[in-house]
């Protein structure tokens, strides 16, 4: 089956011949060979989100693997997605490392957390330094315990939000850039897909079984229909 990617391919830049008459320093070469590994890396990385959203169905496998794609793409410490259930967002996965665990139940409220104000305002919002930022909860920060959180929405084909995607600190202490911002919407938008096909494929499935059933109800109702009714004896009446 072919994959489908919703990602423009991106540009890599482009590197001088070293004899060409662009001056450019050793640090600008090394600089500009970096950026491009980036770019391969993180290309790499949403292809395979884009292939595990057509091979894989399940919605709480999926979870797991997109959670530790995204952990691995944007080199941070701990990645999650939270699907919205219920006007909250229940978390499915949490990649920690290469530990990859259920959400046990956590459940981001509306305003909360980062994801839970991604879930008011539909759009990429950072947290500089949870330690301070009052909508960090306290339970979140034990839990977590982040400084820098990047939370970003997962939106479907009606712009309605599905989910969201959280990354805490990146593996070098940085901040979270624009350019982590970019990849990160990249890596929600292809998300995004494979839960809304994850979506669709367990309705088809419910649609399905609810036919199977009512056929099966139908044949059994028309075996009864057919079938000889059986005379009923009449007792006589017993004397006295």
């Amino acid at each position: 089956m072919e994959i489908q990617s919703i990602v423009e391919p991106v540009e890599l830049v482009e590197i001088p011949e070293a004899n060409s008459d662009a001056a450019v320093t050793h640090a600008e070469l090394a600089a500009l060979r970096a950026e491009n590994a980036r770019l391969k890396h993180e290309m790499a990385q949403v292809r395979a989100i884009a292939r595990i959203a057509v091979e894989q169905p399940d919605t709480h496998t999926l979870a797991k693997l997109i959670a530790q794609q995204a952990a691995d793409c944007m080199q941070t410490r701990q990645a999650w997605i939270g699907l919205v259930a219920d006007d909250a967002v229940r978390v499915e996965a949490i990649c920690d490392g290469n530990h990859v665990q259920p959400g046990d139940g956590l459940t981001i409220l509306p305003g909360e957390n980062g994801a839970g104000l991604v879930l008011l305002k539909r759009h990429t919002v950072i947290c500089v330094d949870a330690t301070r930022d009052p909508l960090i909860t306290p339970e979140f920060r034990a839990r977590f315990g982040c400084r820098s959180v990047l939370s970003v929405p997962m939106l479907d084909h009606q712009n309605e939000i599905l989910g969201v995607i959280q990354w805490h600190d990146r593996a070098d202490g940085a901040p979270f850039s624009e350019a982590d911002t970019t990849t990160a919407e990249m890596i929600a938008m292809q998300a995004a897909v494979a839960f809304e096909r994850s979506r669709i494929h367990t309705h088809l499935q419910h649609l399905k079984r609810a036919w199977v059933c009512r056929c099966r109800c139908r044949r059994m109702w028309v075996r009864a229909r057919r079938s000889p009714s059986r005379p009923r004896s009449i007792a006589s009446p017993k004397r006295r």
